[in-house]
């Protein structure tokens, strides 16, 4: 059979077609898995990078604390240094780990002589007596300690409950302390705190008593780490005759 140049040249066009297309679906084919070697490969490790290389610093998403962060924090406080951990008064430990958490016992609200000259100072330049959080934070030394005592609503202020509060969360981040030895970038989230306080039955302000230690914890690890699910309880009596008893649990990182 014979072909006639009008046929050779659509013949040729056809496969000319063939060959054009051929290569356009190659060259498609070829990009698609460049871009998915990029996401396989290039994208994971750039992600892994940066989340293992930030912290949580009062603000900034990442995974652990700076040591250096809190122990600043501390400083400007006044609370360093931290008190001595207290010796349990029964059978039982200060602090137990269970997985990556530590559940800390309830803590006494202890003061320093000094604690009291402080505060009445400052209560004189910043009196608050509903205990939001501008109340200052107590300064620790190793003086004589004093437990503070008595019933919310009878023998003491919202003001003198939050301080008691804030006690107890200097006596937690001096057990804290002692346990991790004194590494602080161990610890990933203040999980909760219960808070007890020793009222009458008719005071209804425990949440602004129990601020002084959730205050206390934003101020030393920031609100990302500091900030905690919480529980504020009024009881008709607490150990000692002491104003608030508080517990806590910490997620702390492998060590």
């Amino acid at each position: 059979m014979t072909t006639t140049p009008a046929s050779r040249g659509r013949t040729t066009s056809f496969y000319s077609i063939l060959v054009t297309s051929s290569s356009r679906r190659s060259t498609v084919l070829l990009s698609f898995l460049f871009v998915l070697l990029l996401l396989l490969v290039v994208v994971p490790s750039v992600s892994s990078f940066s989340v293992g290389s930030t912290t949580k610093t009062g603000g900034s998403s990442s995974t652990t604390m700076d040591d250096h962060f809190v122990t600043v924090n501390l400083q400007n406080l006044g609370i360093v240094p931290l008190p001595p951990p207290t010796s349990p008064k029964g059978n039982y430990v200060p602090c137990i780990r269970t997985g990556n958490y530590l559940y800390l016992s309830g803590h006494l609200p202890i003061l320093y002589s000094n604690n009291n000259n402080n505060n009445n100072k400052k209560k004189d330049n910043n009196d608050n007596d509903e205990g939001t959080g501008t109340t200052p934070t107590t300064t620790t030394t190793t003086t004589t300690p004093t437990m503070v005592k008595g019933t919310l609503g009878k023998d003491l202020t919202i003001e003198q409950g939050y301080q008691a509060a804030e006690a107890c969360g200097i006596q937690i981040l001096a057990t804290l302390h002692s346990y991790l030895n004194g590494d602080w970038s161990k610890v990933k989230q203040i999980v909760k705190i219960v808070g007890f306080v020793a009222c009458t039955d008719d005071f209804e302000d425990q949440p602004s008593v129990v601020n002084g230690v959730s205050d206390l914890m934003v101020k030393v690890f920031g609100p990302d780490i500091g900030r905690h699910a919480r529980s504020a309880v009024g009881t008709n009596a607490l150990p000692l005759n002491i104003a608030t008893e508080i517990e806590c649990i910490v997620e702390i990182s492998d060590c």
